[in-house]
């Protein structure tokens, strides 16, 4: 069914184009088993006016843009939401796209991706991104487990915010909306186009053993390497916070290295 209409202004290479926009969604099933899909699609029209008789004016069909294509859904335990979006003309990523997928496995285990390839004047960039988290973790030994860890890997690209002990792990799980836009990662990190910047970070984390927030433990490890294959920085961060959660950034108890 369609959902939305929209005016649409676009700029792409071949120039200016304004049309119409249509959200058009599909469900299939409905209730608690059901999955959703829509997408984006505008039909485009270029406006030529004769300066020499403003009155008159020609309007030719210009194309069809589609630029995204959203999924979720819910099978029994069993939650996930993702998407691809396209880009085209971008002042800071050209043209390119990307796609990104979050899984939940309900009660304990959330899983998130991206990824995003592109071309800025003539720049070839890409980088992938993901993340786990187990709630209760994996027990390693008494009183010690695994809850989750991430990474990720970039080409012609540079941190726009290098990881530090307060943000190298994220506090919560990003939005599909926040996952849509160019540049964002699952870890929380953003990315920009770098001619010669490359590198990778892996990170985990550990807490007490049956789940709780006695302590959490965060340890980072990244390198970024210069274009010609040279270490620029290699950094290790870690965090442990005690009788706090995620989200209390100043909790009574808390060690960085």
């Amino acid at each position: 069914r369609m959902e939305k209409a929209t005016l649409v202004d676009v700029a792409p290479d071949g120039g200016q184009r304004v049309g119409l926009g249509f959200r058009i969604g599909v469900t299939i099933m409905e209730g608690n088993n059901a999955f959703r899909a829509n997408t984006v699609i505008g039909i485009l029209a270029r406006v030529n006016v004769d300066l020499n008789e403003p009155k008159r004016f020609e309007v030719d069909f210009a194309g069809v843009d589609f630029n995204e294509i959203n999924i979720s859904g819910e099978i029994g335990v069993v939650e996930i939401s993702g998407g691809l979006k396209l880009f085209n003309g971008d002042a800071t990523f050209g043209n390119g796209f990307k796609g990104y997928l979050s899984a939940k496995f309900k009660p304990t285990i959330a899983l998130s991706a991206v990824v995003q390839f592109g071309n800025v004047n003539g720049l070839e960039y890409w980088y992938v991104d993901a993340s786990a988290e187990f709630n209760p973790g994996i027990d390693l030994c008494p009183g010690l487990s695994f809850r989750g860890f991430g990474g990720g890997a970039w080409y012609n690209m540079a941190l726009t915010a290098p990881p530090t002990q307060a943000n190298f792990l994220p506090a919560r799980t990003p939005s599909t909306q926040e996952l849509s836009q160019a540049g964002t990662t699952s870890s929380g990190l953003r990315y920009t186009p770098s001619s010669g910047a490359w590198g990778f970070r892996a990170q985990v984390r550990m807490g007490p053993s049956g789940g709780g927030d006695a302590y959490k433990l965060k340890i980072a490890l990244g390198a970024d390497f210069s274009s010609n294959g040279g270490i620029a920085r290699m950094y290790l961060d870690g965090e442990l916070i005690v009788m706090a959660n995620d989200a209390v950034r100043n909790p009574p108890v808390k060690g960085t290295v």
